[in-house]
């Protein structure tokens, strides 16, 4: 069993995302600060699966959060994101500091595996061969 981090996990990449690795039989931490994800998202993972999720509620741009969240992961799938143009616009600075800078202040300089949304697909094949036909 591996040991997987998800931030953003409680939106609608994420929360898949993390549904697809219990079923996997992986073990899954969600980092999320519910500014647009959704507990609803995620209520049935705790419960159906309460030894191999966790939540962990932080934000991506507070540094302890990050490295308590990562702690013990072996991977990272960083889906933590603000949407929407009018809000980038808006409020340029936090979209910036969560969409591009927050999570790396807080990643350890260790051997875990930073996975952008870009390499998603890629990630999930090569990691969750059983998805392949």
């Amino acid at each position: 069993m591996r040991k997987f981090l998800v931030t953003g996990g409680a939106g609608f990449i994420g929360s898949n995302l993390c549904e697809y690795l219990l079923k996997a039989g992986e073990e899954v931490t969600c980092l999320d600060n519910f500014a647009t994800g959704k507990f609803e998202n995620i209520e049935a993972l705790l419960r159906e699966y309460p030894e191999r999720f966790k939540l962990q509620v932080g934000d991506i741009r507070k540094p302890e959060d990050c490295r308590k969240a990562v702690a013990e992961a072996e991977y990272v799938f960083h889906e933590a994101a603000l949407g929407s143009v009018p809000r980038s616009i808006n409020d340029p600075q936090t979209t910036n500091e969560v969409n591009i800078s927050g999570f790396l202040p807080g990643m350890p300089e260790s051997d875990v595996l930073y996975m952008p949304l870009v390499l998603l697909l890629m990630a999930i094949l090569r990691i969750c061969p059983k998805w392949k036909r």
